[in-house]
């Protein structure tokens, strides 16, 4: 039971035990919605490399540091 009353501090749950929106953003692994797309630019014009990435929060920071 602690554990749900640090989970509350945190506010990653509700009053009424549902987990909340930054809940889902941090930790599900589904498409939350966003996207982040990040690229090397030669020039203002002139693309090197880019990717699009779209996945749970963490994942994406994970995904765009190995990037």
């Amino acid at each position: 039971m602690q554990q749900l009353e640090n989970l509350k501090k945190l506010k990653l749950v509700d009053k009424e035990n549902r987990v909340t929106n930054a809940t889902l953003l941090s930790f599900g692994k589904v498409n939350i919605g966003y996207n982040v797309y990040i690229g090397w630019l030669k020039t203002p014009s002139f693309t090197i490399d880019d990717r699009m990435f779209n996945n749970a929060l963490f994942d994406v920071i994970e995904d765009v540091m190995h990037f």
